[in-house]
Formats: structure tokens, C-alpha cells, sequence
């Protein structure tokens, strides 16, 4: 069945809009799970930014205005595939080896032991696991004269609705690989109408895995990786919904200061490079915004599908033993640094994603201890009881979440990418009050260096370790040792050693 799907968006518009899935069960007038243990659904973007957030009504009610909203939020390595990597291992790129979308050292198939993660371990733990939108980048595709076969699914998931090869970069006209026990692994192709939009159909598909086992007593994982609002390969842009097409026609573009930065001759060559090393003219602007408001119209069907989510748990009686994570793979430019489009960058527009949790226990609060996503498989092993296979480079949220009272936390975090382009070959240290990278070429030979203080510079447009720059100081050689050093610790540490 497919439904049409959130074209309102008052609670009672969703009731009546979902009334089609929601009577396919009989809601009990107690919780309905009898599990011990609480559900777990991850919702993640693609390449959202934490300003347009504040776009994002519903989420920022439902799941950071019943839970804690985390202030500062990254990822190690700004990139689809080695963000959600990390997401099922908990572990840095340089630990699961998938740096890259694609080549020897990136996509589907680079990911060691593949059979060895996060969902493996719920299910151990006697979480029933649904997956659902994009996986890492690449599945589905083989080298060589065999065709793909269905057949051949990623490890751990009961069920699955998982984007196919490269059709799932397109909001209409899309394959899922689709099965549940019972039904093997077979092709649906969707979009050929409105009413099939990805996102609405992502989550349609998640609305009706609640609803199916809503009365089960083992608790579910769910995993939905909405594709909003990365660009259309098709299209060439990011399409929004009918209904939310040029809803924010009239939004300005943020101009913060690093926004088509003037001098730029402390960055690295790659950065000076861009855009054949001009300033963005009217034109390039006039495309930044256009893309920018595209992002955030599409955003809108993400936005509602969290509260058919949050609705449908209500109704279910589940809400009160569901823990909700929302979140982004990697962060986004729109004109920083001279940076048009795009991530896989050290400055925060690429790392600082969103991170929102809710969960039974977990007081409504903002927390500013840092987070970052090699945290997120460590929490949800935490919150379900399960035993991972893997050593964690991160931590567990929980008892930031429960408000409880920790002692010490991670001073710093690493920042790494070996795309498959040379110019995104650097490494990085992040405190909360510096930042080095270095970069290197093919041969890893040190480059150029960056050097920011945070607290003074936090658009980072002064470049402290270069001295051709009047109004940046050549910093002080005692405090870029420690920086050196700790970041040559972390590009090889492992557990404990990472915190």
C-alpha cells in the first residue's frame, strides 16, 4: 500500500493523513511494549546543517524540547560513507578503514568485518532491526560482468528498505531493496508520482514497522536515513515536496563572516585554489541562496515525518519506553571559506551537525559538553544492554543525557579524511578552544598547517601558523606543540586512548 502522506501539518491533519496505517492496528491503553528494554529509532539526515535547524519546528519541539539539544555536536570525518561507518562501528575512519565514498579505501565494500556491527549487536541483545533510506555509499554496486544481486544484504537487519546502487540519490523515480522474514530480498522502484516522494515514503515505511510491532514484546532499532537535503543527481538540485516548494523564497542566505572570505592567502592551497581563486560574484551568491533555500524547503517533509514518528509512538502507547535520536552525517558549505557547496572540510560548517535525544529519564536540557558520532553506537549499546564486538574510540551519552554528574570528559577530538581527492588529505585535533590540521600530499608530506584559536576566532579566518597575514600573530611555538603532538596521538589511538 502507499499512502499520500503530510501534506498538513496540525496533529490532527497527521492523524487523519496517517488514518490508513493506524487502523491496521488495535492500540492497547497500556504500553504496548513489555520489554524492559527501550525502543531505539535513529533518524539521520543527509548533509544538514545546524543552522537550518532553526527550520525546523517540530523536531526542535518534539525530540530537543523533550530531551537534551546538544550545543556542540561533530563528526570526525565530514563524508557520507565514513560518517555512517562510524555511526554502525563507533570507531574512527582510520580504525574501520572506511575513509572515502568510493575507491580502495571508501564505500560499501571497504568497511571491515561487515558482519560485525551495531545492528548484529542489538539483534544479539533481542532487538528486532529495521533500516530503512541510504546505507553506505555503494551498495549495491560489483565490478566486473556479474549483475548485482538482491540477495546480498547488509549484515544485522530483520528488515530493510535500503536505497539501491545510485538510484537512491534521486527523490523521484528511486529503487529500494525490500524484505522481512518471510519475504526475500526483491527490488521496488517508487516515484513515478507526487505521492511518492523519498522522504514521504521513507517514512511511511517507518510509520508502518511501528505500527506492525507495536505490540511485540522484544523492543526494535530503527534506523531511518531520510535523503533530505542532499542535492538531486538527476536533477542537479535538491527537490523539495510539491507542497514546500519555495517555502522560503524570501530567506536570506547567512552571511557570517568566513562567507566568501576576503583573504584567504593564509589557507591551504587547496583553498585558495577555489573558484580559480576569485571572491564569488553576484551570480555565485544568487546560486548559493537558491541552493540554500532548496535545502531548507525539503527539510519540511523531514520535519513532519518526525512528527508522524513522535504521533504514531504516542498512539501506540510507546513514547514513554522509545529513545528518539536525531541527527546529520556531516555538516554543509554554503559560501564559507569560499567554499559554494559541499563538505569534507575541517572548518565547523562541515563538522557541527545537529544532535537531538529524547528518551524515558532524560531531562528536557541543552548540553555543551562536546559530542561526536563515534559516540553515538557506544550510547545505543549503553541504552539497550547490548555487547559490542568492536573497542569504542567514543563514549557513552547517557550520562550526560540522565543529567548525572561526570567527572572528566574528552578534552579534544580527532578530525581526519583520505578522500579519494588529494586535495581532502589532512588530519585535525579539535579542542574547545583550538584547532590544528595538517594537510599532506599524496605521499604524506605535511603541506600546510592551520592553526585557529576558537575562543578569539571562531569563524576561523586567521590562520595563526601563517605570518604573511598583518592582522594574524604567528602563533606562539609552545602552544602549537601540544596541538602537534596531541594530534599525532590521536591519528593512531584506539579506546581509551581517543578520549
Amino acid at each position: 500500500m502507499k499512502f499520500p502522506l503530510f501534506l498538513l501539518t496540525g496533529s490532527i491533519a497527521v492523524l487523519f493523513l496517517l488514518s490508513p496505517i493506524l487502523q491496521t492496528k488495535n492500540f492497547k491503553t497500556q504500553a504496548a511494549t513489555t520489554s524492559s528494554k527501550p525502543n531505539i529509532i535513529v533518524i539521520m539526515t543527509d548533509d544538514q546543517t545546524m543552522d537550518s535547524m532553526s527550520k525546523m519546528p517540530l523536531t526542535n519541539k518534539l525530540i530537543g524540547g523533550a530531551g537534551a539539544t546538544f550545543a556542540n555536536s561533530f563528526v570526525a570525518n565530514s563524508l557520507c560513507c565514513p560518517s555512517r561507518a562510524t555511526f554502525l562501528t563507533g570507531q574512527y575512519s582510520h580504525n574501520n578503514h572506511v575513509f572515502s565514498n568510493k575507491g580502495t579505501d571508501g564505500g560499501y565494500s571497504a568497511l571491515t568485518d561487515n558482519s560485525n556491527v551495531l545492528p548484529i549487536w542489538l539483534q544479539v541483545a533481542g532487538y528486532t532491526t529495521f533500516h530503512v533510506g541510504k546505507y553506505l555509499n555503494g551498495y549495491g554496486k560489483v565490478t566486473g560482468p556479474a549483475p548485482a544481486d538482491p540477495a546480498s544484504v547488509p549484515s544485522g537487519w530483520t528488515e530493510e528498505a535500503v536505497g539501491w546502487q545510485d538510484s537512491i540519490y534521486s527523490y523521484y523515480n528511486y529503487t529500494l531493496n525490500e524484505y522481512s522474514p518471510g519475504v526475500a530480498p526483491h527490488l521496488v522502484t517508487y516515484g513515478s508520482d507526487n505521492n511518492e516522494y523519498q522522504i514521504n515514503v521513507e517514512t511511511t515505511k517507518s510509520l508502518d514497522f511501528i505500527n506492525r510491532h507495536a505490540n511485540d514484546s522484544n523492543p526494535y532499532f530503527m534506523w531511518i536515513c531520510y535523503f533530505a537535503p542532499h542535492g538531486d543527481s538527476n536533477a542537479g538540485k535538491v527537490v523539495a515536496a510539491n507542497q514546500d516548494l519555495h517555502t522560503f523564497d524570501n530567506e536570506p542566505l547567512p552571511t557570517p563572516p568566513s562567507f566568501n572570505e576576503a583573504d584567504v592567502s593564509d589557507k591551504p592551497a587547496y583553498i585558495q585554489n577555489l573558484n580559480n581563486g576569485q571572491r564569488f560574484s553576484q551570480s555565485d551568491i544568487n546560486d548559493i541562496t537558491t541552493n540554500y533555500r532548496n535545502r531548507l524547503d525539503a527539510l519540511q517533509s523531514v520535519d513532519r515525518g518526525v512528527q508522524a514518528i513522535v504521533t504514531t509512538l504516542q498512539l501506540n502507547h510507546q513514547m514513554d519506553n522509545t529513545v528518539v535520536i536525531f541527527t546529520s552525517d556531516n555538516g554543509f558549505f554554503h559560501g564559507e571559506h569560499r567554499k559554494s557547496e559541499g563538505k569534507v572540510l575541517a572548518y565547523e560548517p562541515s563538522i557541527r551537525v545537529p544532535l537531538l535525544i529524547r528518551g524515558p529519564g532524560y531531562p528536557v536540557q541543552t548540553i555543551s559538553r562536546p559530542a561526536v558520532n563515534i559516540d553515538l553506537a557506544a550510547t545505543i549499546v549503553d541504552i539497550a544492554g547490548a555487547k559490542a564486538g568492536r573497542t569504542f574510540d567514543g563514549l557513552s551519552l547517557v550520562p550526560l543525557l540522565k543529567n548525572q554528574p561526570v567527572s572528566s570528559w574528552r578534552s579534544d577530538f580527532l578530525i581526519e579524511s583520505d578522500d579519494s581527492d588529494p586535495g581532502h588529505i589532512f588530519t585535525g585535533v579539535r579542542s574547545e578552544d583550538h584547532k590544528y590540521v595538517e594537510w599532506v600530499d599524496t605521499v604524506g608530506k605535511i603541506t600546510d598547517t592551520e592553526y585557529y584559536n576558537l575562543n578569539t576566532d571562531p569563524d576561523e579566518l586567521c590562520n595563526m601558523t601563517y605570518s604573511g597575514k598583518k592582522e594574524c600573530r604567528n602563533v606562539d611555538i609552545v602552544n602549537l606543540y601540544p596541538a602537534r603532538t596531541r594530534l599525532h596521538q590521536l591519528q593512531t589511538c584506539k579506546g581509551e586512548s581517543c578520549h
